[in-house]
């Protein structure tokens, strides 16, 4: 028997979750509402049930167990090739939960990955054909009586293609039919304006032509071509693990978000005889997922300096971490761990501690933390 080769995106919204896969072996795909037998699955109630964070990612594991049975899965392990998980908003919390429930199902950490549903944005439009986003794109996601914006705004830096992806707070609609209509175009108004954009998707429950005269008017402006379109975010989240996963059509765009580090951080060290910039952080990577860990010999200051410079600008600046109490030693002989890990979307945390040199030179125990703070 021919076993599944699948590449799976996922979307975990409360009200509605969806999946997506993509079978490498025969190169079919599709999206489907996540269904336990007959029934649908409605997330929000499930998570209410759930005692804490490790009854959620329980509950997340045998909700997965059951749709990839319907989809012919026997060994999960072996047939899933990579997977992606998109919510509306991701935080550290949502992401270790996550990441539990993928243990429990024994796919390694390496092929899979969370994102924000901007980011799934950008995966869906940066597999469409060039026309569409070259200019831009806009997306209205419904969710009954709520709808919000997502912009896709391509550029270049430093020869590389740069997609800069976000989103407006959501807008609650009237039931009235043509009060909604109005307050919908309101917010087509506030968000894209006159703006020129190649295309503009709606997606979502609850646009209905049949009350959106006047928003329709706003949206087809200035020769703005409009389609309706379903399943984007679990679309964009499967074409995200594609892309991560198999097929890297991407090479040299670079995609920046609220959940994105739009900056670089490193530090000038000695590397084989040589001062030189050895790199900590790369921007480019979500908040939740950047990490560094490192030792190294301290030189003749008490303290670190930290080179910061941003992704997308170009600008430098630099950080000085003062390691107080360091007791003193010669110049080489203090070795240093250092962590540094985002608590935030903007603020990073690097943390020290002082290893010692051996018995010539034992560790104080003495640690430093500092947050480098918002650093746009």
């Amino acid at each position: 028997m021919t076993k599944h080769r699948l590449i799976i995106g996922a979307d975990l919204s409360g009200s509605r979750p969806e999946i997506c896969y993509y079978d490498k072996t025969t190169k079919q795909s599709a999206a489907l509402p996540m269904k336990i037998g007959n029934y649908n699955v409605t997330l929000t109630e499930l998570f209410e049930k759930s005692a804490g964070d490790e009854e959620s990612s329980r509950t997340v594991a045998d909700l997965f167990r059951e749709v990839f049975r319907t989809f012919g899965i026997e060994e999960i392990p072996r047939e899933i090739v990579g997977m992606t998980v998109t919510f509306p908003k991701v935080d550290a919390k949502m992401v270790r939960m996550i990441r539990r429930a993928f243990e429990l199902l024994e796919i390694p950490r390496s092929r899979t990955y969370v994102q924000d549903y901007s980011e799934s944005f950008y995966s869906y439009m940066a597999y469409q054909k060039k026309e569409l986003w070259n200019r831009g794109a806009a997306l209205f996601a419904f969710e009954k009586n709520r709808v919000q914006f997502f912009r896709f705004a391509s550029g270049t830096a430093r020869h590389s293609l740069l997609i800069r992806v976000g989103s407006l707070d959501p807008c609650d609609l009237p039931q009235d039919p043509e009060q909604k209509d109005h307050t919908f175009a309101e917010y087509v108004r506030s968000s894209i304006g006159d703006g020129i954009y190649s295309s503009v998707f709606i997606t979502g429950e609850g646009f209905d032509e049949s009350w959106a005269d006047e928003s329709k008017r706003i949206l087809c402006a200035r020769g703005r071509r409009v389609f309706t379109e379903d399943s984007v975010f679990v679309k964009g989240a499967c074409n995200a693990a594609r892309e991560r996963f198999d097929e890297k059509k991407l090479t040299g765009v670079k995609c920046l978000s609220d959940s994105i580090v739009p900056y670089n951080i490193g530090m000038d060290m000695i590397v084989g005889g040589k001062m030189a910039y050895y790199p900590l952080i790369t921007g480019g990577s979500h908040w939740y997922n950047t990490t560094c860990d490192c030792e190294f010999l301290l030189g003749s200051k008490k303290e670190l300096e930290f080179q910061v410079s941003g992704v997308e600008t170009g600008g430098r600046y630099s950080a000085v971490m003062k390691l107080d109490g360091l007791p003193d030693r010669p110049g080489g002989t203090t070795r240093l761990r250092l962590h540094m890990e985002f608590t935030g979307e903007r603020v990073c945390t690097a943390e020290v501690t002082d290893l010692g040199f051996g018995e010539l030179f034992p560790a104080s125990g003495k640690t430093w933390k500092e947050e480098l703070g918002d650093v746009r």
